[in-house]
C-alpha cells in the first residue's frame, strides 16, 4: 500500500495513507510525519486533517475514528471502551 502513495505528489493522498495506516493501531504519527514533511507539505494541515478523521485514545493509545470518541470525559480524547472502564 505504501508504494501507491510514495510516488504521489498530492498532499491529500499522503494524508489518506497516514490515516489508513494509523487507524486501528497503536503506531505513532511521528513515524509518518517525517516522510510527509520531506515532501514539502504543511505540518499544520496534516494535524488538522488527521484530527478531523481519527484520534489517538489518551488511555489505550489506539487510533479510532472520531465517532468512537467518548463524550463522557471531555478533558481528554478517550475512546468509548476506555471511558466505560471509569
Amino acid at each position: 500500500m505504501y508504494k501507491e502513495y510514495i510516488n504521489s505528489d498530492k498532499q491529500q493522498d499522503w494524508i489518506n495513507y497516514i490515516v489508513e495506516s494509523l487507524q486501528g493501531t497503536c503506531d505513532s504519527l511521528s513515524e509518518y510525519r517525517d516522510e510527509y514533511l520531506e515532501q514539502g507539505f504543511d505540518e499544520d494541515e496534516l494535524v488538522t486533517q488527521v484530527d478531523s478523521i481519527i484520534f489517538e485514545c489518551g488511555d489505550c493509545g489506539w487510533w479510532y475514528e472520531v465517532g468512537k470518541m467518548s463524550d463522557e470525559i471531555s478533558d481528554d480524547c478517550i475512546c468509548e471502551n476506555c471511558a466505560s472502564a471509569y
